[in-house]
């Protein structure tokens, strides 16, 4: 099966990057959203999206009548639009409503009670080389096969990110990064030889698309 097949079956469902941090490590799980999944992260994440976009058509909705029914001046809209936007500005409505939506790929960091979502904040990648890793696979269309990848095979996202760094530090690397990388592949390959069969339906694709994307860009 192609990873484009994989895809096919979950396109419809928008991913989202939740940080986790654990031990002083921080990694990111994809998160599909949508109102079948039935997990407090995907409710609260769709009852936010909805939240937000109501806040801003509120604050972008300008009265053109005021409390006595008076028309209001045009000095007057002018001004309340400028503090209405300045307001969308500050509590930064349009970037939170295009990451929630999947639009724009950046991670979240929930704020949680016990087991409950209360909130959410933007935040950045930990480092370039992970940023660079979600980006590629955006790029791809394949963050729903990554966000199912994390749902039945959680270990598999770390080798597929492994497969990534290792075997473009083997093409384009110094030659000590490279020895290092060719040492680190050996690893990797045994890791890819105990993926579960049931799971090479969804690892065997996305390791093929990360393999040709690398040896294409290597070609002189």
């Amino acid at each position: 099966m192609g990873a484009e097949r994989v895809e096919n079956s979950t396109q419809s469902a928008k991913v989202i990057l939740v940080e986790v941090q654990r031990d002083s490590e921080v990694w990111y799980q994809p998160v599909e959203v949508n109102r079948k999944a039935h997990d407090s992260v995907s409710a609260f994440i769709i009852k936010e999206k909805t939240r937000l976009r109501g806040r801003l058509k509120d604050l972008r909705t300008v009265p053109r009548r005021d409390s006595r029914g008076r028309e209001v001046a045009r000095k007057s809209i002018s001004e309340i639009v400028a503090s209405r936007e300045k307001v969308i500005r500050s509590e930064h409505l349009e970037e939170k409503i295009v990451v929630l939506e999947g639009k724009e790929l950046k991670p979240v960091r929930l704020v949680m009670q016990e087991d409950f979502v209360k909130g959410f904040e933007i935040v950045n990648f930990v480092n370039k080389e992970q940023e660079e890793w979600w980006k590629f696979m955006k790029g791809k269309d394949l963050l729903n096969s990554l966000a199912l990848v994390a749902k039945v095979y959680p270990q598999g996202l770390g080798i597929l990110q492994d497969v990534y760094r290792i075997r473009g530090t083997m093409a384009w690397g110094s030659p000590d990064e490279r020895n290092q990388a060719k040492e680190e592949f050996e690893d990797v390959i045994r890791k890819t030889r105990e993926i579960p069969q049931e799971h090479d339906r969804l690892m065997v694709p996305l390791l093929r698309v990360i393999t040709e994307h690398i040896a294409k860009l290597s070609r002189p």
